[in-house]
């Protein structure tokens, strides 16, 4: 049967504790219920000791414990064992407190759980302040509600403003998202945290020094960002993430892989698709030469490993430029196709069809397929003049980004000229194949075989202006700017 302590002793010592209260400004402490109450002194100081099913009243505070002891200055309460502390915003419990009351504050430690409405502050040392509506933990702690939980190091809750502060080894969780940074503010549904902060969502991870997030799902980045997935590195200066869809703006950088990268000032990712617009460029590097391909906008499938380029579209290199409307990458960057309107310069030697087929190894050209009209125009500076060939199809390969040698297949055409001082042989020739070996990018040596015809005619330089376009030109010629 429970025995509950003396009514006398009980209200004798409420007199005692209302009264020192009142002379010393505090706020008073009210025993309501206690099983034993006993006077002990230790090192000089009594202490009223209150044992079993103990409930006290301070401020608007109700605690419950096993034992409560308060001294004889009232400088400080303590109690343990199956705390719990209750208010109208606040449901507590703890191993054990200790009120400061000339403070105004509750000290909570080990195994301490602070709860309100659906929000729980979890630690081994937690403050709060009642009279400011401040809660604190250090030593570590975490924070939880239907969205996240949040651990670190240290914690400043406003309960008022709903404000959270956190601050060293904070880590973020939920179903969808981990952060891990040294600062964070939490207000309502915002969350901004601050300097070197690691955030890991749907097998990417972010890197960076500045951002917020809210909802759980939309997100702002700014400073330092790095993002890195199982197929690239992405840099950039903002980051803005909602519903799945991400907005990246100023001095973009996806590193494809060690010599593949693109750029732009824009980039819209959605559905394993990324659109990169504004000064946007792809750069191949290779340990010969570097290309750069420079268009409009770029188009990136990461699923399917293929990217498209569209609009004014250069290539750029130390050996070759071209320029097209329409250029593709599949199979990993290892192929390039240019459509709409190509054109090729190796050196000085252009290089046209319906579409060209560029194949790379190590981001070094290797060769290069021409399906259909494949055209070559070469100039002879000597006089002025431009050999031309051309055939149903051209196959090519390079050696350390160099043209080695092209194969016209099919039907070849070839119109090549000779200076002979006053006079220019011209040498007409059908073929079925004919064979072009460089050096160093100049052409150097034609070799035709099957079926071949030639025609030869000499005419003077100072008349060759003087004759009938089909002399000089054949049929298709087009000198493209460079």
């Amino acid at each position: 049967m429970k025995q509950k302590v003396n009514s006398y002793n009980l209200f004798f010592v409420a007199l005692i504790l209302i009264y020192s209260n009142t002379v010393l400004g505090q706020k008073e402490i009210r025993v309501i219920e206690s099983n034993k109450l006993e006077q002990i002194k230790i090192n000089d100081t009594i202490f009223q000791k209150f044992c079993g099913d103990v409930m006290i009243e301070y401020s608007n505070l109700k605690i419950k414990c096993d034992t409560i002891m308060i001294d004889e200055h009232k400088d400080y309460v303590t109690g343990w064992g199956s705390v719990s502390f209750f208010n109208d915003t606040l449901n507590c419990s703890s191993d054990s407190i200790k009120i400061y009351q000339e403070l105004n504050q509750i000290m909570f430690y080990q195994n301490s759980e602070l709860n309100k409405k659906k929000l729980s502050i979890n630690g081994n040392k937690i403050k709060y302040d009642f009279e400011k509506e401040i809660i604190q933990y250090w030593g570590k702690g975490n924070v939880q509600n239907n969205d996240y939980n949040i651990s670190s190091d240290e914690l400043i809750y406003y309960v008022k403003d709903n404000r959270f502060i956190f601050s060293q080894n904070i880590k973020l969780l939920n179903d969808n998202i981990t952060i891990n940074t040294n600062n964070m503010t939490n207000t309502d549904s915002l969350i901004n945290f601050s300097g070197p902060t690691k955030i890991n969502y749907e097998n990417t991870v972010i890197e960076c020094q500045k951002g917020h997030l809210q909802h759980s799902t939309n997100m702002e980045i700014f400073d330092g960002l790095t993002i890195s997935s199982d197929t690239t590195i992405i840099k950039a200066n903002y980051l803005k993430r909602n519903n799945n869809k991400n907005y990246f703006k100023d001095n973009i950088s996806i590193q494809i892989n060690n010599n593949t990268y693109i750029y732009g000032n824009k980039l819209i990712q959605e559905n394993d698709i990324s659109t990169i617009n504004s000064n946007s460029y792809v750069k191949l590097i290779s340990d010969s030469d570097s290309t750069i391909i420079f268009g409009d906008t770029i188009i990136i499938n990461d699923k399917n490993e293929y990217a498209e380029i569209k609009k004014n579209i250069i290539l750029h290199g130390n050996e070759l430029n071209g320029k097209c409307e329409q250029l593709t990458f599949n199979s990993n960057y290892t192929k390039i196709k240019m459509i709409d309107d190509p054109v090729l310069w190796v050196k000085e030697v252009q290089v046209t069809g319906d579409e060209i087929d560029l194949y790379c190894v190590n981001n070094q050209l290797d060769s290069i397929y021409i399906a259909k009209n494949p055209f070559i125009i070469a100039p002879e500076d000597s006089i002025n003049c431009y050999h031309q060939i051309k055939g149903n199809s051209l196959e090519g390969n390079f050696v350390q980004n160099k043209i080695d040698c092209i194969k016209i297949k099919g039907n070849g055409v070839m119109k090549y000229f000779y200076d002979t001082n006053k006079l220019i042989g011209i040498n007409n020739v059908n073929s079925g194949n004919i064979n072009l070996i460089f050096n160093k990018n100049n052409l150097q040596e034609v070799k035709c075989s099957q079926d071949i015809e030639s025609n030869y005619i000499e005419v003077k330089k100072e008349e060759l202006d003087t004759y009938k376009r089909e002399i000089i030109y054949l049929n298709g010629f087009n000198l493209r700017k460079k």
